[in-house]
């Protein structure tokens, strides 16, 4: 269980650099890093096939990166573009002066892509899209993205400390917290209100938001149904409540 008071330093990959930074946004505990709200959220939820989309809209496309390279215009900057694809078709996708991208994005690699769809001439294109490489091509887009294909948070930024920064610290630091987070009186939190921490005890994973649970007044009654959700595995996690202090989550 993580202390939620640790000196945010403590933490893996921030040390005495990044807390530096972080102290211009008041975070200096791990409690403050949880806490520091977004301020505004991108809807990047709706998720598209390429033939589909359409100029004005903001969505996520899931795709095979074509192909990728970098342009230098005459006054020495530079434009990367890529072509990405699903079954269902083609678009263009293009950043500027982010030349090092061609190092992390490979023609082969399977990306989520979240932005706004233009057009230019006759073509559709992404212009400076977020983007993650998707690692497991068998999980849902949804549950195995943080940046695009949901609800984006953006967070109160300083130099340095960029929102998509706060969002990978806080995935990797909240399943621990969950499971030692009391409320203001030092009782553990059974039921929370929406945006409020819940304790989550024995789970593997934090479920996604969303998740739907169902309730079982004995610990039998919750093994049987898991027994019978195994053939639904690849449709993502099931979590029971039992009731009680225990829950179960079928993974």
């Amino acid at each position: 269980m993580m202390n939620p008071q640790t000196p945010i330093e403590k933490l893996p990959g921030i040390g005495r650099y990044f807390s530096q930074k972080l102290r211009r946004l008041e975070i200096k505990t791990v409690e403050d890093l949880i806490y520091h709200l977004p301020f505004r959220y991108d809807d990047f939820s709706k998720i598209e096939k390429i033939q589909n989309v359409a100029p004005g809209e903001k969505l996520s496309v899931h795709g095979v990166v074509w192909q990728i390279k970098n342009i230098r215009t005459p006054r020495g900057k530079f434009v990367t573009t890529a072509t990405v694809a699903d079954q269902s078709g083609a678009i263009d996708i293009i950043w500027f002066n982010q030349p090092f991208l061609t190092k992390n994005i490979k023609p082969g690699m399977q990306i989520s892509l979240s932005g706004k769809v233009e057009i230019k001439g006759n073509h559709l294109q992404l212009i400076s899209p977020a983007y993650e490489i998707i690692r497991h091509s068998n999980l849902k887009m949804e549950n195995s993205t943080l940046h695009t294909g949901r609800l984006v948070p953006i967070y109160p930024e300083t130099e340095g400390i960029s929102s998509k920064w706060i969002r990978v610290k806080i995935a990797q630091i909240l399943p621990s917290y969950l499971k030692s987070v009391k409320d203001f009186m030092g009782n553990e939190i059974k039921k929370a209100t929406p945006s409020q921490p819940v304790i989550i005890l024995g789970f593997e994973k934090v479920p996604a938001v969303g998740e739907k649970f169902k309730s079982y007044k004995t610990e039998n009654k919750a093994l049987e149904e898991i027994k019978k959700e195994k053939p639904k595995r690849e449709i993502g996690p099931t979590v029971l409540d039992l009731s009680g202090d225990k829950k179960v989550l079928n993974i």
